[in-house]
């Protein structure tokens, strides 16, 4: 028999790493991470932002070639979709949309000049994603994509034990 975990007591182990929200800020990008573990759809990684500071990332290939991935460190927590055939939102502001379950996310985020979408989100979100039965995200006006949400539990609790690992 699985166990099942509510989202309470994921809410708290998250707390318990120390996530917090970021109000605003920076996020940073993943270069050369380091595989952690393969999780049904997806990868948790740990690597280190421009600054040499690490993070903690789980991500998701989307089969048109994109990628979205939840990162985070002791500043925050931001939702980062990916993809290389992006061009056109170089540097616009663009809105990234993600509804897991019958929560909702939105924000608005300036595109990189390259092919990358982040806005903040925080430990609900993580938590959402961990224990949500489906999500959909939608990026600027044209681009859908429905998650694998297969293996995010097990994703989760690796990623929450990474975080608290870089923290501390």
């Amino acid at each position: 028999m699985q166990q099942t975990t509510s989202k309470k007591s994921i809410r708290r182990l998250l707390a318990a790493a120390g996530l917090v929200t970021l109000a605003a800020g920076a996020s940073p990008c993943i270069a050369h991470a380091d595989t952690l573990g393969d999780y049904g759809a997806w990868t948790v990684s740990v690597d280190r932002d421009n600054h040499g500071a690490p993070f903690c990332a789980m991500s998701t290939d989307m089969q048109d070639g994109g990628e979205f991935a939840v990162i985070g460190n002791n500043a925050g927590i931001w939702a980062r979709a990916t993809d290389a055939n992006w061009q056109s939102y170089a540097n616009q502001n663009v809105n990234l949309d993600a509804v897991i379950d019958d929560v909702r996310y939105t924000g608005v985020a300036h595109a990189d000049g390259q092919n990358t979408v982040v806005i903040p989100v925080g430990t609900m979100f993580l938590a959402d994603i961990i224990e949500g039965q489906q999500a959909v995200v939608h990026v600027g006006d044209s681009i859908t994509w429905t998650l694998d949400l297969t293996g995010t539990q097990a994703a989760g609790y690796e990623m929450s034990r990474c975080m608290d690992a870089i923290s501390g």
